[in-house]
């Protein structure tokens, strides 16, 4: 029973950030190319300021739950496909940390059609692999 509740807990944490960076890359960041120059540098720190208290528990959660997820469910012969979900969390967490974040500090200083456009070509990175995740997780959830 607390393996199930574990597995269901992890694919609704992980649908909600694929949802959430569904919306993001397809809404939000084309639409930072549409933000007036003079008002950029406030809304940006305005989305980075909601975004991120929206993103970072559900990371950190997300985190959480894949490494307890490996220990505690080694028994059930879920561990290679559990421990593939964990490490697909670790790589979005260097994405997140090693190319988004950077992109976001350079705009923090203005508008920058270029830093804009790269953001979102890299953010797919982050939209595959969460959508992965979630995939994965529901086919582990079906096998449990």
């Amino acid at each position: 029973m607390e393996s199930t509740i574990l597995l269901q807990v992890q694919v609704i944490v992980a649908a909600a950030m694929t949802g959430i960076i569904w919306l993001v890359q397809l809404v939000v960041y084309p639409q930072f190319l549409n933000v007036r120059p003079a008002d950029f540098s406030r809304y940006h720190q305005h989305h980075s300021f909601g975004i991120g208290c929206i993103v970072a528990p559900l990371m950190i959660v997300e985190l959480i739950l894949s490494g307890w997820s490996v220990w505690q469910l080694d028994q059930h012969g879920l561990r290679l496909p559990l421990a593939v979900a964990a490490s697909i969390t670790l790589l979005l967490w260097l994405s997140t940390f090693l190319v988004q974040v950077p992109l976001h500090r350079q705009l923090e200083g203005g508008w920058s059609e270029p830093h804009i456009r790269i953001l979102i070509r890299t953010n797919w990175i982050r939209t595959i692999l969460w959508t992965g995740r979630l995939a994965l997780l529901i086919y582990v959830t079906g096998c449990e």
